[in-house]
């Protein structure tokens, strides 16, 4: 169930229809799926964009830091965030999300049980997850976003703290593409008192037409000693890009995992060394569904 709702214009119409997700390509509901596709829609048509909208959501709900940190991302077919492949975090969860926009500025705030998809509510405390974001920059040459994020709650029936602290910056241009994010964590995986920082960063670039090469990588460092990293690269050609057929991609990857000292297994990511040599194909279609 979705509701949204706009302030500060003058001619309102109201809108109740079924409808499909529509695809991160539509920057006007770039998230995707988020809950019952069957929406109502109170709305009002923004004259500026210092309008204030608000939109909600409730049931398996997208994670508002997954989503934001995903915003521009296209190394998703080679590997997924450091938030999510190194710290566990679940990319959807059954809660209520409330998102308030200004202009450039979006405050997103969810309560959910916590759990993601991996189990139904094993405790009666609630995860909070509170996230902001700006886009400094919007010019056709230069888009600059950045991002914080705070969270709190428990996960599983012995309360296992689940608290993180940080922030993310993603830079587009015609030719380049970056993103960046650092998060503190307390609590990981099913113990509550490990301690860790994780730092992930990745690139994607042109190099000539339908050429493209990326880098990846991200590492969680343990307060009391020991590394978990990730790391790879892949060249990519682009055999055809037009508006009718979508993108479609040929990736050339190497994907890398090491782990050093007291670096623990931690449930639902990568543990030991390991190097992978990938052949992958990707495809972004066209779609804006309503």
């Amino acid at each position: 169930m979705r509701g949204s709702h706009s302030v500060g214009a003058r001619r309102p119409s109201c809108a109740s229809r079924r409808s499909a997700p529509r695809s991160r390509a539509e920057r006007s509901d770039r998230w995707g799926l988020d809950g019952d596709p069957r929406q109502v829609r109170p709305r009002r048509r923004q004259r500026h964009d210092r309008a204030l909208a608000l939109d909600g959501a409730l049931g398996f709900t997208p994670d508002p830091w997954i989503r934001t940190l995903e915003d521009g991302y296209p190394l998703k077919p080679l590997s997924r965030t450091g938030s999510e492949r190194l710290l566990g975090w679940a990319t959807s969860d059954l809660a209520a999300v409330v998102r308030a926009t200004v202009g450039p500025a979006r405050l997103s705030l969810a309560v959910g049980n916590g759990e993601g998809q991996r189990y139904p509510e094993r405790n009666t405390g609630k995860t909070t997850t509170a996230v902001a974001e700006i886009v400094a920059v919007n010019q056709r040459s230069l888009r600059l976003s950045v991002a914080a994020v705070g969270r709190d709650g428990s996960i599983g029936v012995a309360r296992v703290r689940d608290r993180r602290a940080g922030g993310g910056a993603t830079v587009i241009t015609p030719w380049v593409r970056a993103g960046a994010e650092v998060i503190k964590a307390w609590g990981i995986g099913d113990r509550g008192d490990a301690e860790g920082l994780e730092v992930g960063g990745w690139l994607d670039g042109r190099i000539v037409e339908r050429v493209f090469v990326a880098a990846r990588g991200a590492s969680l460092g343990f307060t009391g000693g020991g590394r978990l990293s990730t790391f790879g690269g892949a060249v990519a050609i682009e055999p055809w890009r037009d508006s009718t057929r979508g993108r479609y991609r040929v990736w050339f990857a190497l994907d890398r995992v090491t782990s050093s000292g007291a670096a623990m297994p931690l449930p639902g990511v990568d543990g030991g060394d390991a190097t992978l040599a990938m052949l992958i194909v990707s495809a972004v279609a066209p779609l804006a569904l309503d």
